[in-house]
């Protein structure tokens, strides 16, 4: 069976390793460097493809070169890529379906899978980590099931932006800064009474 998962960038000949989504047909390619694995696969050390991942493949790469065509960066589809490296390798560990129909459930799962992850004390993962792959994942599989920006995957998940957190100053360094401008206030205040009255007579007359 023949199937090209080749992403094709508009007006460009380079040929991106990463961009050949035809790896992820493999069991465990998603563990290595995109330059490197083929050498594994002609090896047969990552088995025989597993051709009932092709739907979902298919699409990724359709919605993908739609997302190029449209004016996106080839920087944000690596990223894209990247995120569902991560999101096959969840489906691969845990022994999900590749499905279309099932892709909803998965994403949903994952997110949950992430949010307990980056709330646990030794956790691997950063909230805001958390949130920018569920938030690119839901965008991305958004589009491919024809859900309404209004109904986004991502709302119905635990996942929320995370608050940014406020630099607190201690009480020391307010302290230190209190000095300073002390310091400073003193400084232009002798400097002002030290200017004789003589002296400003002077410029005066200048």
């Amino acid at each position: 069976m023949s199937l090209n998962l080749w992403i094709q960038v508009p007006n460009m000949d380079v040929v991106r390793p990463m961009f050949n989504l035809s790896r992820f047909l493999y069991e465990g390619a998603c563990n290595y460097d995109a330059r490197w694995v083929w050498k594994r696969i002609e090896k047969g050390q990552l088995g025989d493809p597993k051709w009932e991942r092709a739907e979902l493949l298919g699409a990724l790469k359709e919605e993908f070169e739609t997302r190029l065509s449209s004016g996106q960066s080839i920087r944000s589809i690596q990223s894209y890529v990247s995120s569902v490296s991560l999101f096959i390798d969840y489906l691969e560990k845990h022994q999900r379906s590749f499905s279309l129909n099932e892709l909803e459930t998965s994403y949903l799962m994952y997110a949950d899978y992430l949010f307990i992850e980056s709330h646990k004390n030794y956790k691997k993962i950063s909230k805001s980590s958390v949130y920018g792959q569920a938030s690119t994942l839901s965008a991305l599989f958004g589009s491919i099931l024809d859900i309404h920006d209004g109904a986004r995957l991502l709302k119905r998940t635990r996942i929320k932006f995370p608050p940014r957190v406020k630099k607190s100053v201690s009480k020391a360094a307010e302290k230190q800064n209190l000095e300073a401008t002390f310091k400073l206030g003193h400084f232009l205040a002798d400097g002002f009474y030290s200017v004789s009255t003589d002296g400003l007579k002077t410029v005066e007359n200048v």
